[in-house]
């Protein structure tokens, strides 16, 4: 059998016009944008001049920081829906990641079912389920605390 090349007309691309760009007009902004070499109030000052030890400053900031939050300012009231937001969402994250384990499974291996794919993902199946079993901890602890106290407003003392 022989092959030949087959002969291909070469096509010619088709010739485009030359045209001139007008140049843009100068822009009014464009001193403005432009920087002077001799203005030094746009340049960063070297850290070497300040004269202030950064280490020091940040240890102080964050001294101070501390000092503003600290975790016994807060009363158990307050801290109680960011523990419920924690819970729930432990719960939730473990749902979802359930969720796709079976769908990967389903999806990808079809031949095991859902829960004969289990057998080969247990040990993802099981930190989910562990996910999920610490929120619902965190949540029933929450469940499980006595009501706070509510002050009573007595109107004859606070017009």
């Amino acid at each position: 059998m022989d092959w030949q090349e087959e002969q291909m007309e070469e096509r010619k691309a088709p010739a485009f016009e030359e045209v001139e760009v007008a140049p843009l007009p100068p822009s009014e902004l464009k001193g403005s944008l432009e920087l002077d070499s001799t203005d030094d109030r746009y340049l960063p000052v070297p850290v070497g001049e300040t004269g202030e030890n950064l280490d020091s400053i940040a240890d102080l900031s964050l001294r101070e920081l501390i000092a503003l939050v600290r975790y016994a300012n807060f009363s158990d009231r307050e801290r109680q829906p960011s523990r419920i937001y924690v819970g729930l969402t432990f719960v939730g994250i473990s749902a979802f990641l359930l969720t796709l384990l079976l769908l990967s499974i389903v999806t990808l291996h079809p031949e095991w079912g859902g829960v004969g794919g289990l057998k080969h993902y247990w040990y993802q199946y099981i930190a989910f389920v562990s996910f999920g079993v610490s929120g619902m901890m965190m949540l029933g602890r929450e469940a499980m605390r006595p009501p706070f106290e509510a002050t009573e407003c007595n109107p004859e003392e606070n017009p």
